[in-house]
């Protein structure tokens, strides 16, 4: 069974967001206003759309993301766990 416990606590910690690429840049809002997190710059041994892609990837996996994926799972094995217990078998 794989433990999110440093992940949960580092997406609790983090700010919520949301979280949003405009241009070179990363930000999130937090009580209303928007915060500039950082610049990003893509190397030259980066092509411009796999630079993008990751920026979005970045603000998409933001930590309300990663809480909500970790809740999910958690609920998913203890559904498994329960019917384990009462006797289902699993493929």
């Amino acid at each position: 069974m794989s433990d999110h416990s440093k992940l949960k606590y580092l997406a609790e910690s983090a700010p919520t967001g949301p979280w949003i690429v405009e241009n070179d840049s990363l930000y999130f809002k937090d009580d209303g206003y928007t915060r500039h997190l950082l610049d990003a710059d893509a190397g030259h041994d980066v092509q411009e759309h796999d630079y993008y892609a990751a920026l979005k990837f970045i603000a998409a996996a933001n930590p309300a993301a990663v809480l909500a994926l970790i809740a999910e799972n958690e609920a998913l094995r203890q559904d498994r766990d329960g019917l384990l217990e009462a006797g289902a078998h699993l493929l």
